[in-house]
């Protein structure tokens, strides 16, 4: 997959988070959709097919935890897997597994550091191979 085809739905409740996020991506040439919510984030996944979601743990409406159970039921009708990176302010012992166990496929903990934001991207996109 060529870099400059990546798109990521960032989820995220914080507008200047996003923001932060969406600008980090546009360096990168990556296609980005924004929701701030869960709902939000539903809605535009049924809408289109992501490289990459990146999902706030803790926002109103559907937690990202909720979300997250609620595309990978969605991604049963369509057999197809979109990694689903956890962002959040909890760097506690056993956080980590609390997105795993949620259905997430990797996590990353504000506040965020582009090249990490970068990395992570890079390393969900690379292994698809497309």
């Amino acid at each position: 997959m060529s870099r400059e085809n990546i798109k990521l739905l960032i989820v995220e409740d914080d507008e200047i988070i996003r923001r932060v996020l969406d600008n980090f991506a546009v360096r990168k040439g990556w296609e980005v959709n924004l929701a701030e919510d869960g709902r939000a984030a539903i809605n535009a996944y049924e809408k289109e097919e992501y490289n990459v979601i990146i999902m706030d743990c803790q926002m109103p409406v559907l937690d990202g935890y909720e979300t997250t159970g609620e595309i990978r039921q969605l991604e049963s009708r369509r057999s197809k897997h979109t990694p689903i990176i956890a962002l959040t302010a909890d760097a506690s012992e056993g956080s980590r597994e609390t997105c795993l166990n949620a259905g997430m496929d990797d996590y990353l903990t504000k506040p965020i550091e582009v090249n990490a934001f970068y990395d992570i991207v890079d390393k969900w996109t690379k292994s698809k191979g497309k």
